[in-house]
């Protein structure tokens, strides 16, 4: 699991979904939405169409099944997870990863199990990204892993890439497979139909050193890579198809991407978004703690942004942060 991650021994955790049709239209550019306000420890968001998944590995979170903030319900979509943590989606289903090494799912809200516990170490599973048909994982520890887990009846679990450094974050797209590697501070691509034993292509590297808490963020729309640098304070992106890149301004570094057709969003110490391939930043709005660990968390869903928003000077990797709000607004 990524560095940031803090584990407790509370078992009644929650992936929750929230349907985000009714608020539509109901916030100003200027005032972000605050959607639910009861969360303590949001690991990570998901959109999938107009719905929003968050999960939730803080404590007392089995009373998450009864919040309702504005007009809009927020539900449990499996509850009593065992300290859940990074999400996934291919569009149509959902899937967490949980620090027993569990990886669940879910589709049209019901919940079930992908892969059981056994397959990947306890606290090993630092990230998972989804296509329709598998499950990319990435597994830290001194033997790292990029695995992929077939989703289709009867698929298997195949590893892509091992005795890797410190995967701590992936990303994929129609062709290849990405990772962040913290400590080789590189990022890498690998082809998902690369014959076993294929060594990965070294993209980037990112600098080198030690701070406060591990930036793990990456993303890809297929055309660019955007990656994120702790030590450097800036995110990065790459034009896959020759390998250029290109820098974009942001007020920190970014915690978490997230993309539509038109823009790369993040959260730092603001919420920013700036072209798909480059240009002038925008700033969308600002966050209670923008000098400290902000959630790594935002989505994007047809109409808004979303975001987890820790309360002011609190620090995740040392205690939940309660109350951390999840907020929106138009794009």
């Amino acid at each position: 699991m990524s560095s940031r991650t803090v584990r407790n021994d509370i078992q009644r955790q929650a992936v929750v979904a929230l349907s985000w049709a009714v608020l539509a239209g109901c916030s100003s550019p200027s005032t972000p939405t605050a959607i639910n306000d009861s969360q303590a420890h949001v690991q990570s968001i998901v959109a999938i169409s107009d719905d929003v998944y968050w999960t939730d590995s803080g404590f007392d979170q089995h009373d998450v099944t009864v919040a309702q903030v504005m007009e809009a319900p927020s539900t449990v979509v499996a509850d009593q997870q065992l300290c859940p943590g990074a999400l996934a989606t291919d569009q149509v289903s959902l899937f967490w990863a949980r620090c027993d090494g569990v990886i669940g799912s879910s589709t049209g809200g019901t919940p079930t199990t992908l892969v059981a516990a056994g397959v990947f170490a306890a606290n090993s599973i630092a990230a998972i990204a989804a296509t329709t048909d598998t499950v990319y994982v990435a597994t830290s520890g001194p033997d790292g892993e990029i695995v992929a887990v077939s989703t289709q009846p009867g698929g298997g679990i195949t590893p892509l890439a091992t005795q890797l450094s410190s995967p701590v974050a992936i990303a994929v797209d129609g062709t290849n497979v990405y990772w962040r590697d913290d400590a080789d501070a590189a990022v890498y691509e690998l082809a998902r139909a690369a014959a076993p034993g294929t060594a990965p292509t070294k993209l980037a590297s990112t600098t080198e050193g030690t701070t406060t808490r591990v930036i793990d963020a990456i993303a890809t729309d297929g055309v660019h890579l955007y990656w994120s640098d702790a030590q450097d304070g800036h995110g990065h992106a790459m034009r896959i198809s020759d390998g250029t890149t290109f820098d974009f301004t942001t007020s920190g570094t970014p915690d978490a991407f997230a993309l539509d057709e038109s823009y790369v969003y993040w959260i730092s110490g603001v919420i920013e978004r700036a072209p798909l391939a480059g240009g002038a930043t925008e700033t969308l709005s600002t966050i209670d703690d923008p000098s400290g660990y902000p959630a790594p968390a935002i989505a994007v869903t047809t109409d808004s942004v979303i975001w987890a928003d820790n309360p002011s000077d609190c620090d995740p990797t040392i205690a939940d942060c309660f109350p951390t709000t999840i907020e929106s607004l138009p794009k």
